[in-house]
């Protein structure tokens, strides 16, 4: 299993420890070098990556109602369509 993508909304500090305790999960099942990323720093909206195996529904704050969308969220790769194509217009 892999890491999904989760959504919290934290309030007062912001940290791994409390986005882990919020989302009912031990504190090593975050991705660390993901960290927390704001979605939307005003609303205190952070996301993090999460080992798949550590989110049940008890864990994931779907009843938590101040997360709307806590996840989890798929992450798949991005990445370009086929080889790479000079402008030819430029030379």
């Amino acid at each position: 299993m892999g890491n999904v993508l989760m959504s919290v909304r934290l309030d007062g500090e912001v940290s791994l420890e409390k986005a882990a305790e919020k989302l009912g999960v031990e504190r090593s099942q975050i991705d660390e070098e993901y960290g927390l990323v704001a979605i939307d720093a005003d609303a205190k909206l952070f996301a993090l990556m999460v080992k798949e195996s550590a989110i049940t529904e008890s864990s994931s704050g779907l009843g938590d109602s101040s997360n709307d969308y806590p996840g989890p969220f798929s992450n798949p790769v991005i990445a370009p369509f086929g080889p790479f194509e000079r402008d030819q217009s430029k030379n």
